[in-house]
């Protein structure tokens, strides 16, 4: 708690330096859009952070608490921006010109800088240099990021005489993946009614997206608002190919980590590629005895075993009249280390800030031998950050022609590759008319 005092009068001194602080500090209340997607918890983080950033500083800070995604243009467009708002990267091209640029505070900032945070998290939410509008501007200050690894039941893997793919160091491959599952898979009766899966892949398009990057070729030309799909290359084939192949030599579930049909949690799926951040939590709430742990990618053949995260950021309205007193609540909520961690500890979400990685292997991924690989994977070669896209029916699109190609067996590799190419680039160069 005296570390807590001492933050607390740091923010009293900051009121009395800066003008704003000194002029309006008793008077005024910062309104806040809290995103309601990001849990019960986040809001009842935020409600306690704000009545102590009150006691330190007198200032209100008013939390309003809903799925507001879609209402930030709405907002935008009739001057009703809160000061500060939750955002999420993949929505940044909606934010382009919405909010103050951050780079100028960390610059002036004696306190923290951008050295600080994990290089991801920080690109997630940067205009990239090179592009048409606010180019270098830095969106959001941010405080988490959502990526998925591997994970295994270790006894299952133990059972079969299998190493854990954490041992095995770069002779963990796609053909070993591909090999275990086939190995960790049971099915007595051969008629596809199984009584243990090898391996569990959801077939959702935000989960596939790493496998193409461990191929050396993500689908699209650029992660921010990219203009091309990429999906004619050898890398992008070889996806496609290994994902057909995997799955018609069976023994895969392409259910996701928690769904009611066959949860991880069930004990009958040996490894699964869905572990997100707060993986132990998920599964051992469901069943405390399971013995897992979390494991990296296969490597690819361009030799990745990149990631694909989202970022959580905190953004400060351009048209706010209170932008330095957003700044300080920012860095009140999501930076100070005595509500950081607090926060870490409540919601399982892994930090941005670099300091406070070992805090969350020890604590939070405390039960995973391997919680450090949690941290590490964004950091991995070829790893980026969700393709933030100008028309999302792009990904709708490439989600049902992998299904219907490699699930329902209705196209060839090649088929799948022409449409995905042509169909897609197609859509992205109607939204950029």
């Amino acid at each position: 708690m005296e570390r807590h005092r001492q933050f607390k009068i740091i923010a009293l001194l900051v009121g009395v330096f800066s003008f704003v602080f000194a002029a309006q500090a008793q008077a005024v209340t910062l309104t806040y859009a809290a995103d309601s997607q990001h849990g019960q918890y986040h809001y009842d983080y935020l409600l306690e952070r704000a009545q102590e950033f009150k006691e330190a500083t007198g200032i209100d800070v008013e939390i309003t608490w809903s799925n507001h995604r879609a209402k930030i243009p709405v907002w935008a467009a009739s001057g009703s921006m809160p000061d500060v708002v939750d955002i999420v990267s993949d929505y940044a091209i909606q934010y382009v010109d919405l909010y103050e640029d951050l780079r100028p505070y960390f610059e002036r900032d004696d306190e923290i800088k951008l050295s600080a945070f994990a290089p991801l998290t920080i690109n997630a939410f940067t205009i990239p240099s090179n592009y048409s509008r606010n180019a270098g501007v830095l969106l959001a200050l941010p405080y988490s990021f959502f990526s998925v690894i591997g994970g295994i039941n270790k006894p299952l893997l133990n059972n079969a005489g299998l190493a854990s793919p954490n041992t095995l160091g770069s002779q963990w491959t796609w053909d070993t993946l591909a090999e275990y599952t086939q190995k960790l898979t049971s099915d007595p009766s051969g008629s596809g009614n199984y009584a243990q899966y090898g391996l569990q892949l959801p077939f959702n398009i935000f989960r596939l997206h790493a496998l193409f990057r461990q191929a050396g070729n993500p689908l699209y030309n650029r992660d921010f608002d990219p203009d091309q799909v990429t999906a004619n290359t050898p890398g992008a084939r070889a996806t496609i190919r290994f994902l057909t192949d995997l799955i018609n030599r069976g023994g895969v579930t392409t259910t996701s980590l928690n769904q009611a049909k066959l949860p991880f949690a069930s004990g009958i799926v040996a490894i699964t590629y869905d572990a997100g951040p707060n993986f132990a939590q998920q599964v051992l709430g469901a069943n405390a005895g399971m013995d897992i742990d979390v494991i990296p990618y296969a490597y690819g053949p361009a030799g990745l075993r990149s990631v694909e995260a989202t970022c959580l950021g905190v953004a400060v309205s351009r048209d706010s009249k209170l932008k330095d007193i957003a700044w300080q609540w920012l860095k009140f909520a999501f930076v100070e280390p005595e509500g950081l961690t607090r926060y870490l500890e409540i919601t399982g979400r892994p930090p941005a800030i670099n300091s406070l990685a070992r805090f969350f292997v020890t604590n939070v991924g405390g039960r995973l031998e391997h919680a450090h690989v949690i941290m590490e994977a964004p950091g991995y070669p070829g790893s980026g950050v969700r393709p933030i896209l100008r028309d999302t029916n792009v990904s709708s699109l490439i989600q049902t022609i992998l299904n219907d190609g490699i699930l329902k067996q209705k196209y060839s590799v090649e088929e799948m590759i022409y449409n995905i190419q042509n169909q897609g680039n197609a859509l992205l160069a109607d939204a950029f008319k």
